[in-house]
């Protein structure tokens, strides 16, 4: 069955990667032209899409905010008066969408000649370790990000179910996430909760591994996955972290994390509505105005110390719902950013874990 299933996804990556190539692209020749409040950017007749330009301004080293922050500031000027004053011949990789004529991001490390990407090494790897896997092996998700210029994997062992809450209902099956990209394999812990289909991914406390895709040899590979797919010892250590996340509460750090991403991944009208159905900030803030405290004026430090009274397994389940319910699966940079700060506030413990109990309250 893992077989059909991996083949069914290869022809559909092979699909998705179609009309996508690598190809050297010199910085020098880069033009910027004004369209209404505006900048495109255009390197040899090929527009430059807004990741493309972000990617751009960090390899000639301008800091820039975050995309989505630097997509609303149309000021580009700081990165034309970097293009001009290259010195000699800058060399980059570009991401090309062929179809649509366009460069979708840019890689430090200039490749000789245009080349069809296919992700061929990784795709073979996965499809020996499968004709050789003894237990059981289901595919979930999978994706081709032309933005992360990255492909990735979930796996999950079907046969074993974790109790992670102890109460027989919110069992896990434990797995593998895994992406490939122009310069790593990445592996880490992954979990499906069966209880509503949320994925977990272990980004924190759990065990993950980074191999360069020069040193990533098939034995190597292999023996990578089977420690992986392990799970001696695994169930209890997830209770432990459960427990933790069943006793404390969110800080108003989270919870404002929280809410900037929904803000960004969503429209208003969405974003405003799962805002107030899960990570609703109003009684919070109403609680702290009553003792004089804006928390808006709150440094960040003091908002990690700051409880919302929202539980923190509830807010993880928030967290991993949206990603795996609300957010289009293609959309692979919004839901990892669900993914992290749940893996952070589960696996990693909550900002108030770390907090002293108070032995002067009753």
């Amino acid at each position: 069955m893992i077989k059909e299933e991996f083949q069914s996804a290869k022809a559909s990556l092979q699909g998705q990667m179609d009309g996508f190539v690598l190809t050297p692209l010199n910085l020098n020749r880069v033009t910027a032209e004004q369209n209404g409040k505006s900048v495109v950017f255009k390197s040899e007749g090929l527009t430059m899409r807004h990741e493309a330009v972000c990617d751009m301004a960090n390899l000639l080293g301008l800091k820039t905010s975050t995309p989505n922050k630097v997509k609303k500031d149309n000021n580009w000027t700081e990165l034309a008066e970097a293009l001009s004053q290259l010195q000699g011949r800058t060399m980059a990789t570009g991401l090309v969408d062929a179809k649509m004529n366009a460069v979708v991001s840019l890689q430090r490390k200039a490749v000789e000649g245009t080349k069809q990407v296919t992700f061929e090494k990784p795709l073979s790897l996965i499809e020996s370790y499968i004709e050789s896997v003894q237990g059981d092996l289901t595919l979930g998700r999978f994706w081709f990000s032309p933005e992360l210029y990255q492909i990735g994997f979930r796996f999950n062992n079907p046969s074993v179910e974790l109790d992670v809450f102890k109460d027989k209902k919110d069992f896990w099956t434990p797995g593998v996430a895994m992406t490939f990209d122009q310069n790593q394999f990445r592996v880490a812990n992954h979990f499906l909760r069966l209880v509503c289909l949320n994925g977990a991914t272990a980004e924190e406390e759990l065990e993950r591994t980074y191999i360069g895709n020069k040193d990533l040899s098939q034995g190597r590979f292999n023996k990578t996955m089977d420690h992986y797919m392990s799970v001696e010892g695994l169930e209890e250590g997830l209770q432990e972290k459960a427990d933790v996340a069943r006793s404390c509460n969110a800080s108003v750090n989270e919870l404002v994390q929280a809410r900037a991403i929904v803000n960004e991944v969503f429209s208003k009208p969405l974003a405003e509505r799962f805002n107030k159905e899960h990570f609703d900030i109003t009684p919070v803030t109403v609680a702290y105005a009553r003792h004089g405290i804006d928390t808006k004026k709150m440094s960040r430090d003091t908002k990690k110390r700051a409880d919302t009274n929202i539980n923190a397994y509830d807010f993880f389940n928030s967290l991993t719902y949206l990603a795996s319910h609300e957010v289009a699966p293609q959309e692979v940079t919004s839901v990892n950013r669900f993914n992290t700060l749940a893996s952070s506030v589960f696996f990693r413990g909550p900002d108030l874990a770390s907090s002293v109990i108070n032995p002067f309250l009753n």
